[in-house]
């Protein structure tokens, strides 16, 4: 699926109120590193950055990186540098969206 087509799937499909709830956030009560990803993309979609920064920013600060990679690498699999980096800065993220207190809950979807 190209980057477009994807755009438009968010842009007129995008609607949370009919995609699945986050298991993890319905089990648990805590927001987890994606939570809230689907409202940025579809904010981003429309054009509204802060709107889409404050419902994940981790998300929206990912896809130019992810951009870089698949044009960068032509699509070979990350070293396990990139996926330790990947995985730890989400497991900080996770956590930090989930500490109620100021600045973390600015984190929060």
């Amino acid at each position: 699926m190209t980057v477009a087509g994807a755009a438009g799937l968010f842009f007129f499909f995008g609607n949370p109120a009919w995609l699945p709830a986050c298991l993890f956030h319905s089990l648990t009560g805590w927001n987890c590193p994606g939570c809230g990803s689907t409202r940025a993309l579809r904010q981003l979609t429309s054009g509204n950055l802060m709107a889409a920064l404050q419902f994940n920013p981790l998300t929206i600060l990912a896809l130019p990186v992810i951009g870089f990679w698949l044009v960068r690498e032509n699509h070979s699999a990350p070293k396990p540098l990139w996926i330790w980096l990947t995985l730890g800065i989400a497991l900080a993220f996770g956590i930090a969206r989930n500490i109620p207190i100021y600045p973390f809950t600015l984190v929060n979807p």
